[in-house]
């Protein structure tokens, strides 16, 4: 059985990350590990990742790096470096996990294949009710956007399958690791927000891996936040068009820089 690592990305956000560390620690089938990604966040996310290791069954790994704008992919290659597990699954650090999110995600795990699941985004109303009291929403509850996806109905949820289309986000994705180092991590050349995501995709698809949708499990529930800034949005699909005409499989800036390879 492949063992699971989650990958937590996050930036200055403690109180939404320590709810969603508080749902990847409390899983039916715990991960191997927890990696919290932190792009650059101050004291107040360190003290939540400490506090809250203290008290895991499993290791949570605080993988910082100085804070010099928003450089996701190159945190996310450290983070993937550090890891141990065959199997991880990369998620934000504003997503609470449904506490069978794991399990699904293993029992949907295939050799040769990246896995998206989807998300349900909160109100403001509701995320502010999961920040205070930390009770996960129902797919009944008020306050869901993307109702449908808060279904989870295991009976159903071998129905992989294909998904289409550039859109890929890495808020529900999972790979082999194995995978994720045959084409050099994520590429760091992108900075700002977007494309990092879809390029990551898109070179495993090169390689020959297959991309499926998980559907009617692994569910994440989105906390509301004013969307992130986009001002160098033009650039990184520039570097997203060069992968997609090229048939690029190995990341230029990669996770192959500065050794972080183990």
């Amino acid at each position: 059985m492949a063992s699971i690592g989650l990958v937590i990305s996050t930036y200055n956000w403690p109180a939404a990350l320590e709810r969603v560390l508080e749902s990847a620690l409390a899983q039916s089938v715990p991960p191997v590990e927890v990696l919290v990604a932190d792009d650059g966040s101050g004291p107040e996310t360190a003290a939540v990742v400490r506090r809250l290791a203290e008290r895991a069954g499993v290791p949570v790994h605080h993988v910082w790096q100085e804070d010099r704008g928003y450089r996701l992919a190159r945190i996310r290659n450290l983070a993937i470096a550090r890891s141990t597990a065959d199997y991880l699954i990369f998620l934000d650090g504003d997503q609470v996990l449904h506490p069978e999110f794991v399990r699904d995600h293993r029992a949907a795990a295939r050799p040769g294949t990246v896995l998206r699941g989807s998300r349900v985004f909160l109100t403001p109303e509701a995320t502010a009710r999961v920040l205070e009291t930390g009770r996960l929403p129902h797919w009944w509850s008020r306050g869901l956007r993307k109702r449908a996806a808060a279904l989870r109905w295991p009976a159903l949820a071998w129905l992989l399958g294909r998904w289409r289309g550039r859109g890929t986000e890495g808020h529900n994705l999972a790979c082999w690791r194995r995978d994720a180092i045959r084409v050099n991590g994520f590429e760091e050349r992108f900075e700002g927000w977007g494309g990092e995501d879809a390029d990551f995709v898109i070179r495993l698809l090169n390689a020959g891996v297959v991309k499926k949708r998980l559907r009617f499990a692994g569910v994440l529930f989105h906390l509301d936040h004013p969307p992130a800034g986009r001002t160098q949005q033009a650039r990184n699909d520039r570097i997203y068009e060069e992968t997609v005409a090229t048939g690029r499989i190995r990341a230029e800036l990669g996770l192959d820089q500065e050794k972080r390879v183990p």
